[in-house]
């Protein structure tokens, strides 16, 4: 079996920047798929690199020339269910209830996921929605995707950071038992991180890792 040399290097790299998927570049390398099906469909490689140039310049011209671009529209692709305000968790029934404006009785659509403003939103995402001293994120959790009468809402609740972890690069959290309901936007960051579950001790711990610097 031929071991590839720099498989023996990722141990000391891990150990030095933590998770290599930070440092992937497998969505330039995607990219480059698309540079070579251009050369090799123009069939002209008296000036390739002026060729690739232009023909990539006109095709995020022609992107960005959609009625969509760039626009704070509304997709909801999922299946949209009707539910009751009181059919939520009981703690939740008056936040919901307060944000639209109307009684507990109430139906509003649920979804699992919607795209509200160009920023897609689903149940489970986790986003920056405030910076303590300079370097303490604090997370909104989603639980819920709500609308009523076209007004959209995000049910959740707040993750504080405990520690970082310097191997992981990423936060524990502890999640607040208290219910929020926010506007979509609120955000600091439009980027939804994810949350993982590692033992840490005897118990499992919840982390977040961010994929880029804290925001300011």
């Amino acid at each position: 079996m031929t071991v590839d040399g720099n498989v023996t290097h990722y141990p000391r790299l891990m150990s030095v920047y933590g998770p290599l998927r930070h440092l992937w570049c497998m969505r330039f390398e995607n990219y480059h798929q698309y540079l070579k099906n251009v050369a090799q469909s123009c069939g002209n490689f008296k000036n390739i690199c002026r060729t690739l140039a232009d023909r990539n310049q006109m095709r995020k011209c022609m992107e960005q020339s959609g009625r969509r671009c760039l626009q704070g529209d509304e997709f909801v692709h999922v299946l949209q269910t009707k539910i009751l305000i009181y059919s939520l968790p009981c703690s939740l029934h008056q936040p919901v209830a307060r944000y639209f404006g109307c009684s507990v009785k109430q139906e509003v659509v649920s979804v699992k996921s919607a795209v509200l403003g160009g920023v897609h939103y689903a149940v489970k995402d986790c986003f920056v929605l405030d910076v303590l001293d300079g370097d303490v994120p604090v997370f909104f959790v989603i639980s819920h995707v709500l609308s009523f009468d076209g007004i959209w809402g995000l049910a959740g609740t707040l993750a504080f950071s405990s520690q970082y972890l310097t191997h992981y690069h990423a936060y524990s959290i502890k999640r607040d038992s208290d219910w929020l309901v926010l506007t979509p936007g609120t955000e600091l960051s439009h980027q939804a991180l994810d949350i993982y579950r590692i033992q840490m001790t005897a118990l499992e711990d919840d982390v977040v890792a961010l994929r880029h610097s804290l925001p300011c």
